[in-house]
């Protein structure tokens, strides 16, 4: 009994004892980092990530399990400390601002680069410290100085786990203040700049490259004679240097179509050691060619984005990052497809603007600006064209498209198609799913460097089933409707197949799903179709379906496995071809495919001949590409190419027909007359697609 009171009495030593640790510790939230790209990466993923530093201002370890950092005033509590989370005496400590919540530092938060305030408190929701930032930049920290703790600082040189420095800058030099925005204008135009601060030094380039104490020194107004792009940065003693701010100004400048401007540092473009937009001296070979090339290497260059509407407005201007896009197009054509990426390390996570006038989203953490592939010298809009026709009329995923100009820096760089990246956030900006939840593939998942994002395990069990068992019996065939959007694949086979999509399904194919409901099903997306719409005759019905072509491009077998699978089932079988014929007297019907060519054609035709003046006759001098033919060198010419696809729509009903009749044996079509009278006065669904009586037509 004697001795149970001890051990009481010890307890409530013990007890006193770390109430009165944590009353009298001081724990600071002593550095932040909130634009981490290069200066330090966590222990546990290897990533580089926001970070907070905490820092125990006592003479005795302090157990923080249960305490609380948040990034939220009204949220107190949004993360806690896991039990067992100890600060050392005088000890700094490292918590990783991530949003992963994983592990034990590891928070469900990340820090907003544009500033707010950290949160300590403790396990009663009691404030114990704070620490508030303005805008940070890239790879700059911002606390307390050494020696002077109620003193906050940016810190050039970050000590993530250390001592802060005892010296820094108190701020951001003032912005500059533009007499005129980016735009476009009309004759000599007078532009000055100024500051809010007196005293404060602006400096200016003119060849897109980033200003520095180098540059040319504003004095005077500058005079605008020709088009131009003006990148600014300010400078002042005692402060770190400003954003660089970017305007692109054109002058006496057409505009028939939405302008984007590109402002870099030229080498980041064309510089044989480090050009991204050239064969350089620095390349890999790959991408359908021996030939080292630096377009090959996965670079990726910091550029300035301004987006111009055609009703003068400006969209976005904002810094990104932007690599070379798409496969073999980017050694066989002079004109490269480029990818945009907006990271925080840059200056902001993502676009904040609706690129896509006809979609919904208004956020976009990446888009591309695409060249037209194989279609570069001919028409510059089959891919367009095709998934044109279906959108909105059938069930399958298309990528958003509006065609505008390229500059880069202040030079005219010809038409480009702005269009919707094909990963994680393809699926989030247009089924609104997660895209951590997300699985992404290409071609042949069972090779790791064809998954995009996630895992590729549920495909590949769902092909395994597939190969372990009769899919023509209804039971093993629903199980397989289970695992993928059956009405979804459907439409996308027959797309391909009825277009002529050649450079297919060996390659260019794309599927994602969900792994949370109710996208849970893998749905296919139409992507680079740059040869649809160019050989009427062209079998792809028996293309799609050999099991052998003995062959890697285009079919190698695993590419037409699926579908020949799901042929062996009758459901399968007849529903295809029931769509298939409906969809080429209605949807695909001659009139409606003419009428879509002509308003494309017509979008973009003004811009054509500056597009030629710029392009025209151009091609790559490889080896490799010899049968490459250049752009088109005249506007009849482009004319001409055109007027192919209306050929091709005239011829490729009956060949197409023909070609699935001929795989399936059928000798008729009946059951497959449809009418609705009288006329337009009606329409029906076939799944998701409504179809009028008018579109009814002697096609189907």
């Amino acid at each position: 009994m004697m001795r149970f009171s001890h051990i009481i009495k010890i307890l409530i030593i013990s007890y006193v004892f770390v109430q009165t640790a944590e009353v009298h510790a001081r724990i600071y939230i002593n550095e932040v980092m909130a634009s981490n790209a290069s200066v330090h990466t966590d222990v546990d993923f290897g990533t580089y990530c926001d970070w907070i530093e905490l820092f125990n201002f006592s003479e005795t370890a302090v157990d923080l399990s249960g305490y609380y950092l948040s990034d939220d005033p009204e949220n107190l509590f949004k993360w806690q400390f896991r039990t067992g989370s100890i600060i050392g005496q005088n000890k700094f400590l490292l918590i990783y601002a991530d949003g992963l919540n994983s592990g034990r530092y590891h928070t469900n938060f990340g820090l907003e680069k544009e500033g707010e305030t950290v949160i300590l408190s403790n396990r009663e929701g009691e404030i114990l410290d704070t620490l508030s930032f303005s805008y940070q930049l890239t790879d700059v920290s911002f606390g307390r100085k050494s020696g002077e703790p109620e003193t906050k600082v940016y810190f050039k040189t970050p000590t993530p786990g250390g001592i802060n420095s005892n010296t820094g800058e108190s701020g951001i030099a003032s912005p500059p203040l533009f007499s005129l925005k980016g735009g476009f204008y009309s004759g000599l135009q007078t532009m000055s700049i100024t500051t809010a601060v007196p005293g404060t030094e602006i400096y200016f380039t003119l060849d897109g490259s980033e200003p520095t104490k180098g540059s040319i020194k504003y004095s005077e107004p500058l005079l605008l004679e020709k088009t131009s792009v003006i990148r600014v940065k300010t400078f002042r003693d005692g402060l770190l240097p400003g954003l660089t701010v970017t305007h692109s100004f054109f002058i006496d400048e057409p505009m028939n179509l939405p302008v984007i401007s590109l402002a870099t540092n030229p080498e980041h473009f064309f510089s044989d050691e480090t050009g991204i937009y050239v064969q350089g001296t620095a390349g890999i070979p790959g991408y359908c060619t021996d030939v080292p090339h630096n377009v090959n290497q996965d670079w990726e260059r910091p550029v300035n984005i301004e987006l111009f509407e055609k009703n003068g407005t400006t969209g976005i201007n904002q810094l990104a990052g932007v690599k070379i896009f798409g496969g073999c197009s980017r050694v066989r054509y002079p004109i490269k497809s480029l990818a945009f990426y907006a990271r925080k390390e840059y200056e902001t996570s993502s676009f904040k603007y609706q690129l896509f006038p006809d979609k919904t989203s208004i956020e976009y953490e990446t888009f591309i600006l695409r060249t037209s592939a194989d279609d570069q010298p001919f028409t510059l809009f089959k891919d367009a064209l095709t998934q044109t026709v279906v959108k909105d009329v059938i069930d399958v995923d298309v990528q958003a498209y509006r065609p505008v100009v390229l500059y880069i820096n202040g030079n005219y760089w010809g038409i480009h198609n702005m269009r919707e990246k094909i990963n994680e956030h393809y699926a989030n900006d247009n089924f609104g799913v997660n895209p951590d939840s997300t699985d992404v593939l290409k071609r042949n998942p069972e090779n790791s460097w064809d998954i995009v994002h996630g895992s590729a395990d549920h495909y590949n069990s769902m092909i395994r089933y597939l190969m372990e068992n009769d899919i023509t019996q209804l039971s093993h065939y629903e199980h397989i409707c289970k695992q993928m959007d059956m009405d979804e694949y459907i439409n996308y086979q027959i797309t391909q197949i009825f277009f002529g999509g050649r450079d297919w399904p060996g390659n260019n194919i794309k599927f994602w799903r969900s792994r949370e409901k109710p996208y849970d099903r893998w749905r296919w997306v139409l992507y680079d179709l740059d040869h649809t719409f160019t050989e009427f005759f062209s079998d792809i019905m028996a293309e799609a379906t050999e099991p052998d072509c003995g062959c890697t491009w285009p079919n190698h077998p695993w590419s037409t496995y699926l579908f020949r699978r799901l042929l062996e089932n009758e459901n399968f079988r007849d529903e295809f071809i029931r769509k298939f014929f409906l969809y080429s007297g209605s949807h695909f019907s001659r009139d409606r495919i003419h009428t879509i060519i002509d308003s494309l054609q017509a979008q973009i035709a003004p811009e054509i001949p500056r597009h030629i003046e710029r392009w025209g006759g151009q091609k790559t001098n490889l080896p490799d590409n010899t049968w490459v033919s250049p752009i088109f060198s005249s506007l009849g010419q482009w004319e001409s190419n055109v007027q192919k696809m209306r050929d091709f729509t005239d011829t490729r009903h009956e060949m197409a027909k023909k070609h699935v009749m001929d795989y399936f044996g059928l000798s008729g079509l009946n059951g497959l007359s449809l009418r609705v009278e009288p006329p337009n006065s009606g329409a029906f669904y076939d799944g998701d697609a409504l179809i009028t009586s008018a579109e009814l037509n002697s096609d189907l």
